[in-house]
């Protein structure tokens, strides 16, 4: 099985509670398998089972209440 992998800055955490709520939006999106994000250097790493719509990850994350950009 491919997985795809991608990486987002992410921009506007604060604190753990930012970390666990971007977690939980780009979990509902399909096909994601490993999400981890990192607060001290912004980053947002992603595996997926499917090809990634950076389109869709960023807009989950705009939901959230964060900006994020392809790192």
């Amino acid at each position: 099985m491919t997985v795809h992998v991608a990486e987002y800055r992410v921009s506007g955490m604060a604190c753990e509670t930012c970390v666990l709520t971007i977690t939980e939006e780009v979990r509902l999106l399909p096909g994601f398998r490993d999400v981890s994000v990192d607060l001290d250097t912004e980053v947002l790493r992603l595996g997926s089972s499917e090809p990634i719509d950076p389109t869709a990850v960023i807009a989950a994350i705009d939901t959230a209440g964060y900006r994020a950009e392809v790192a």
